[in-house]
């Protein structure tokens, strides 16, 4: 009688047991799972900040080109300014000046066109620079929700 109540209590110790394993393997595979989720969101994690990069690197470039071409209008205002202040002073050389004075116009047009087609680049960029901090602050936010919910 004793050895059959030993026998039931080891088959049931044992059925536990393998039980046991089974919850073990199906938490094994799950943190795997879990491991790999968070590796793929850092991996994703990295790529939005290497974006983000990209866009400032870029805002700046846009920034000291549009810094270099307002200092070429400014300079060819300047410049236009002076021709002007020469066309009055010799009438004699008017017919000259008057044709390097248009060509000054047209530049300064163009260079005004350009400043222009910057700053609208410069918008797009910061627009998409916002963008991309929003995503990263977001995909932080999550990466750290997952973190500490394990």
């Amino acid at each position: 009688v004793k050895l059959t109540v030993a026998e039931a209590a080891r088959k049931r110790l044992d059925e536990e047991l393998e039980k046991l394993k089974k919850d073990l393997a199906a938490s094994e595979a799950e943190r795997r799972k879990l491991d790999s989720e968070l590796r793929a969101q850092r991996e994703e994690l990295v790529a939005a900040k290497r974006a983000l990069d990209d866009a400032e690197d870029s805002r700046k470039k846009a920034q000291a080109a549009l810094e270099d071409a307002e200092q070429k209008a400014t300079q060819i205002g300047e410049r236009l300014a002076d021709m002007q202040a020469e066309r009055e002073k010799a009438e004699a050389n008017q017919g000259n000046k008057d044709g390097e004075i248009e060509n000054l116009k047209s530049l300064l047009k163009e260079l005004r066109e350009q400043l222009n087609q910057q700053k609208e680049a410069i918008k797009q960029l910061e627009k998409e620079r916002g963008l991309l901090k929003e995503d990263l602050r977001d995909l932080s936010q999550r990466l750290m929700k997952e973190q500490s919910a394990k």
